[in-house]
């Protein structure tokens, strides 16, 4: 697997630890205390009980050997009834939905679930530790082997130092990029003489000219000058050779570019070139024009100092900067790598143990949540009851309030079951549904899934830890090894 894949399952397993989280979230809407209260004043007034009671009372009814309930005792009755029924019904509702919301808590899964999340979470983690490392061991293991090639270098060619060279050769370029223009316009200038395009056609000659004399002398002083300094006698001579023909050739290039200007000032300046060739291989030193001499000791001087440059661009032994470049590129790169892997696990650390902590609340709030549930189920049965005797209590009011009415608009004695209390009809109290998990299941089910979330998080910490341990063992070989080789 490599690193990216590694990191990927590592975060597709908190991706779901999210994704739990995500679904779990529960709204807590408050228990049914009380059904609503009935109005006893206007529910008279509604249905007209006073007016009632005068008229059948006056009426002398209901007849006073009657034993039944006359017409609006019996609206009264069916009054109170339709009410009962209409709290039976959102007693239904309510208890619908208690039911419904316990059912989606589905406690056991989701804590199973969350277990197994946990459990991969630490297994991706240490996952993800252990290709960090095998990839810092391989950095490491390159930073070891540009060292030795660095050290082997050096005892090859005699070193005992380390090697100097600028952090950035802008400054140097830049020094070439400025003798090149002041060579090209001072040239441009010299051999405007003479040419048909004038000033702007010796500027195309002078940047030739201003490329193969700085170019040729910047190689040389990058690349030929070093060899001067080799620990081999045949590379030193040959670098003293090459140099000393280069001085020579820079020399004789600028006395024909010099001649080349005389021509260009003759009467047969179209014919240049021939006559620079001839007078150069006759007579080198036979420059009639003082300008011409400038430009040779211009092109000469800008030569050298264009030879200086390049071999000040890097360390003045051959290849020596370039070998300890690539050794300190590599160590670069291996603390790069460190500081991403160290920056990677941090994140990656903080992010599960926040993960597990937020899952191990969740899971405790899922619990709050189911008692909460069962607690409202058996208080709504508990309100319903008592709801009922308050209904009844309600039906006697009214029940009472009329017969009382009643009996001061008769004439006639009030029939006997005027003073018997009315009682509403109890109907069969519902049953609630049993839990699917007991308290006792529950607690174990609840105190294992806590302690393995627990124990997750541990370990993550505890990898993480082991993981910066091993870090600074990689480190403390690299340094070790950075020690012996500067004490060598």
């Amino acid at each position: 697997m490599t690193e990216d894949g590694s990191n990927h399952t590592c975060m597709n397993t908190f991706k779901k630890l999210k994704t739990l989280l995500e679904s779990s979230t529960q709204i807590h809407t408050p228990g049914i205390n009380t059904f609503l209260s009935l109005d006893i004043k206007n529910t008279k007034k509604k249905l007209g009980l006073e007016e009632k009671a005068k008229e059948y009372g006056s009426k002398q009814l209901p007849s006073s050997d009657s034993d039944d309930f006359d017409e609006v005792e019996s609206k009264i009755i069916n009054f109170i009834e339709a009410e009962r029924a209409r709290c039976l019904h959102q007693f239904n509702d309510h208890l619908t939905t208690y039911n419904q919301r316990l059912a989606n808590l589905n406690i056991e899964t989701c804590l199973t679930q969350a277990t197994l999340a946990a459990r991969e979470a630490t297994g991706d983690f240490k996952e993800r530790i252990h290709q960090g490392q095998d990839n810092l061991t391989n950095s490491k293991n390159d930073v070891m082997e540009h060292a030795r090639y660095l050290e082997s270098f050096k005892l090859e060619n005699k070193l005992n130092r380390p090697a100097h060279y600028p952090r950035s050769t802008l400054f140097h370029w830049g020094i070439v990029a400025i003798l090149y223009l002041v060579e090209a316009s001072l040239n441009s200038a010299f051999l405007s003489v003479g040419n048909e395009l004038g000033l702007l056609g010796g500027f195309g000659e002078a940047v030739a000219i201003a490329f193969l004399n700085i170019g040729v002398a910047l190689f040389f002083g990058a690349k030929i000058m070093p060899w001067i300094w080799h620990v081999g006698i045949y590379k030193k001579l040959i670098g003293i050779g090459l140099i000393l023909v280069l001085l020579v050739a820079t020399f004789s290039f600028n006395i024909l570019v010099a001649h080349y200007r005389d021509a260009l000032a003759s009467t047969m300046a179209d014919q240049a070139t021939v006559i620079a060739i001839s007078s150069f291989r006759e007579t080198p030193f036979g420059i009639t024009d003082f300008k011409s001499w400038m430009m040779v000791g211009v092109g000469c001087f800008f030569a050298i100092i264009a030879l200086i440059d390049g071999f000040k661009m890097d360390d003045p032994y051959p290849n020596y900067g370039n070998v300890e470049r690539r050794q300190r590129r590599a160590y670069e790169t291996y603390a790069d790598k460190k500081a991403l892997l160290l920056d990677d696990l941090k994140d990656t650390r903080d992010y599960a143990s926040s993960a597990l902590a937020q899952l191990k609340d969740d899971l405790v709030k899922r619990r709050q949540e189911h008692d909460f549930i069962i607690a409202n189920r058996q208080n709504l049965l508990v309100n319903l009851e008592t709801h009922q005797n308050y209904l009844e209590s309600c039906g006697r009011e009214l029940i009472t309030f009329y017969r009382a009415r009643n009996r001061e608009a008769r004439n006639t004695p009030p029939p006997k079951y005027f003073d018997r209390a009315w009682c509403l009809e109890r109907r069969h109290s519902p049953i609630l549904p049993a839990t699917s998990l007991s308290d006792e299941r529950l607690n174990d089910v609840m105190t294992k899934a806590s302690s393995t979330i627990q124990s997750a998080i541990s370990k993550v910490m505890d990898a993480f830890d082991q993981a910066i341990v091993k870090i600074k063992q990689i480190d403390e070989i690299i340094s070790h090894k950075e020690a012996d080789r500067v004490e060598a």
